[in-house]
């Protein structure tokens, strides 16, 4: 949770408050979205519903677009059926409508003087996630340097800190998933926020409802994140049964990588700190691992506090 509200996509959205505001009620129409999954009752269905009403009152429009789309795959890849989910889907939309009635309403008064309907693809495209932005993930301060990333600093950042980062690649590699929802959502949405690069997002403009009247690719990686920790944290549970193995190969290549690019941000233009930024990212994942193998609480949760102040 403290990963999630520290990551890139709150803090560089930090005074957009539809953003922020969207994105949290998304948890809340995940959980009982998943809570109606386990015991089928329709209680967590209207407590969903309820949730993504919110998120339409005080949501930025495009998140609820996309929290519709979420909400349909989500539903899918758990049930595997079409029709069934397309009901429930269509149920919960109906119902947050009702909840959300008030703006609704306001909305086809004032749309005769709207000027904006169906907008261009090159228009929805504008503000994607960046290639560049995924050296946040290596050393986040290379997100305060927006203009060499070529971008906006709002979109500019996908951290995540560096041992959640760590976590969700050992969750990858090592966990046995029954259930691939969350890589396959995280993989969705990630995708969808790289605009014209990830391919996606192109498609949905011609192919789903609505996603052809905003624009902000860049809003999906907020869903993307949200699901990488998810992973993370299944990757943490997992690797503190088995603590005293030797280190993963996928966690070798990532402190190597993480080496390397620190090294090559002096070559493409960066200042110092964001170098050193990325070589004591490393320091602290050895330093995780050590703490992990002592099965030292309180020094792993000192870690985690570093690398998220880092974030921030």
């Amino acid at each position: 949770a403290l990963a999630y509200c520290s990551s890139g996509f709150f803090l560089g959205h930090g005074e957009h408050y539809s953003w922020i505001v969207g994105q949290c009620w998304l948890t809340a129409l995940l959980l009982f979205t998943n809570r109606f999954l386990q015991n089928k009752r329709h209680k967590e269905l209207v407590l969903a519903s309820l949730s993504f009403s919110l998120i339409i009152l005080g949501g930025y429009p495009g998140l609820a677009a996309a929290s519709a789309l979420l909400l349909f795959l989500y539903l899918l890849f758990a049930q595997g059926k079409l029709l069934i989910t397309a009901a429930q889907t269509t149920i919960v939309l109906l119902l947050a409508s009702t909840c959300a009635a008030i703006l609704l309403i306001q909305l086809a008064v004032i749309a005769q003087y709207m000027t904006r309907s169906s907008m261009s693809l090159e228009f929805c495209l504008m503000n994607a996630f960046p290639l560049k932005g995924f050296l946040s993930l290596f050393t986040p301060l290379a997100s305060q340097e927006a203009t060499l990333l070529g971008t906006d600093y709002c979109t500019a950042s996908i951290a995540i800190g560096f041992i959640p980062l760590m976590l969700f690649l050992f969750g990858l590699s090592k966990v046995k998933w029954q259930n691939k929802t969350p890589i396959l959502l995280f993989t969705i949405f990630l995708l969808l926020s790289l605009g014209k690069w990830g391919g996606l997002r192109t498609a949905a403009y011609y192919i789903i409802p609505f996603f052809n009247r905003f624009r902000f690719p860049a809003l999906f990686r907020g869903t993307a994140i949200l699901f990488a920790l998810l992973i993370a944290a299944q990757g943490f549970d997992h690797w503190k049964e088995r603590a005293d193995q030797p280190i993963a190969p996928s966690l070798k290549a990532l402190f190597l990588i993480t080496l390397v690019l620190s090294l090559l941000t002096l070559a493409w233009g960066f200042p110092w700190k964001v170098c050193l930024n990325g070589l004591f990212s490393v320091i602290l994942g050895l330093l995780f691992i050590f703490a992990l193998r002592r099965k030292a609480t309180a020094l792993i949760i000192v870690l985690l506090l570093i690398d998220l102040s880092i974030v921030t």
